[in-house]
């Protein structure tokens, strides 16, 4: 704290704790005349005499030592604080809200918060999942992850990561129906819609630009019926890396037309808007952005 910002609770303190104007202006680095001035100030605006000074004597009157004991208190008060805050600052602790989509939340927040408790041991983690956008302020959110493009222009965004869609379909669908090799070939598929179904539009991109109508027999409008009936043989339909990566590895799902699709679903990382970022929400997105790299 500089010597400018010292409350005058404070600066009385000092001059009754070192016993005069000369001693506490030389131990807070300021100019004596500076110090009777604020002293002058703040009689007058308690209405009463604190110290009787003069050239030769120095005395603290009944109400400055009345007044001086709640400085002190004030003092040590104030200084408390101020370290505490600077643990705060320094080590990062504390409970830690977070919310993500579900499926994202299951699939690849969980894993990270794992690894994060075990790192940060004073900070503590509370994880509500849901679908639905939570207004990070009324729930006392700290860091909402979401998907897609934002909407939310009061918060401050942090991009962490860029998930790339995958098409794919199940190994039993491609051993009956065969695989598309571009785009156009999928007109003879069947394709698993996804939300509206009849004004959906599907992109690729490679030396071309090509936007598709799927048609297909199922329509869903949530994620995780969309990998349900990709799953049981029903189609070829669009699923997040993180729900599709580890059925592709081991051979259950398909991945198709790879070369036509870029990274293109954006993972951000939200936060109310302060003046300072508290440091256990600055480590976290840290400690996410290298997990995701």
């Amino acid at each position: 704290m500089s010597n400018n910002s010292l409350s005058d609770m404070e600066l009385f303190a000092a001059i009754v704790g070192h016993g005069g104007i000369r001693i506490a202006a030389d131990h807070l680095s300021v100019t004596r005349s500076t110090l009777s001035r604020r002293l002058a100030l703040m009689e007058e605006r308690l209405g009463i005499r604190l110290i009787e000074r003069n050239t030769r004597q120095f005395q603290i009157t009944e109400a400055g030592l009345i007044y001086a004991k709640f400085c002190k208190q004030t003092a040590e008060i104030s200084k408390q604080a101020e370290y505490t805050l600077a643990n705060l600052r320094d080590q990062p602790s504390g409970l830690l809200r977070l919310t993500a989509p579900v499926n994202y939340g299951a699939a690849v927040l969980q894993p990270i918060v794992n690894n994060f408790i075990k790192a940060h041991k004073h900070i503590d983690v509370e994880i509500e999942l849901s679908d639905a956008y939570l207004d990070i302020i009324d729930a006392g959110i700290d860091v909402a992850l979401r998907l897609g493009p934002l909407n939310d222009s009061d918060m401050h965004a942090r991009l962490i990561h860029i998930e790339k869609k995958r098409l794919c379909c199940s190994k039993a669908y491609a051993f009956v129906h065969g695989l598309p090799k571009n785009p156009y070939q999928l007109e003879d598929h069947d394709c698993i819609r996804y939300g509206r179904g009849r004004d959906e539009l599907w992109h690729f991109k490679k030396q071309e630009s090509i936007s598709f109508k799927p048609k297909g027999r199922i329509i869903v409008n949530d994620i995780s019926a969309n990998r349900c009936a990709i799953m049981g043989d029903l189609g070829i339909g669009w699923l997040p890396g993180f729900l599709c990566q580890q059925e592709i590895d081991n051979g259950e799902l398909v991945a198709l037309l790879d070369d036509w699709i870029e990274a293109d679903l954006p993972m951000y990382a939200l936060y109310p808007k302060r003046d300072l970022m508290p440091k256990k929400v600055s480590v976290f997105i840290d400690f996410m952005t290298q997990a995701l790299a």
